[in-house]
């Protein structure tokens, strides 16, 4: 996968219908913590909100086609730190490579751009791949929220991983 293939733009409204099916799909709808569909009023309200508050979201285009949503959310300007969030939407495109491009970039625009000293990262006790895909960024893992999240009827640990800007 070329690096140059991989660019980051704002959200337009045009792309909240795309980014509202790559939620709901099932294979993507596991791993957020949201907990019902969304639908297009969801996704128009939370437009709405991006603008101004404490979220700074990206749409992930290959070759100029959105294949994707990334960013940052629960910003803290006063500390300098936020969590990432990254959602390759297009399923035929997962281990490809994108995410780790994706994430290198997320990493230098939080800490260059948002001037964040602190990323941290959410993970699902069942998510395998992505403790192991943070873990490969030298993220660390900082505290373990015992059965904080109910999927699959039964109660998961959700691994809160951090990476610190080295100066």
């Amino acid at each position: 996968m070329n690096v140059n293939d991989i660019k980051l733009r704002s959200i337009r409204k045009s792309d909240l219908q795309l980014i509202c099916n790559w939620r709901n799909d099932p294979s993507i709808f596991q791993f957020n913590k949201q907990y019902n569909l969304l639908n297009m009023k969801n996704q128009q309200d939370w437009f709405k909100t991006i603008k101004d508050s404490d979220k700074n979201m990206l749409i992930i285009e290959k070759n100029l086609i959105p294949i994707g949503i990334c960013g940052f959310v629960n910003i803290d300007h006063e500390i300098h730190s936020g969590d990432i969030a990254i959602i390759i939407g297009n399923t035929k495109l997962h281990k490809k490579g994108i995410g780790t491009i994706v994430l290198e970039k997320l990493i230098q625009y939080g800490f260059k751009n948002l001037k964040l000293y602190k990323i941290g990262a959410e993970i699902f006790e069942f998510n395998l791949i992505s403790k192991k895909f943070f873990e490969k960024f030298n993220f660390q893992h900082e505290v373990t929220c015992r059965e904080a999240l109910w999927r699959n009827n039964r109660y998961w640990d959700i691994y809160n991983y951090s990476l610190l800007k080295v100066e």
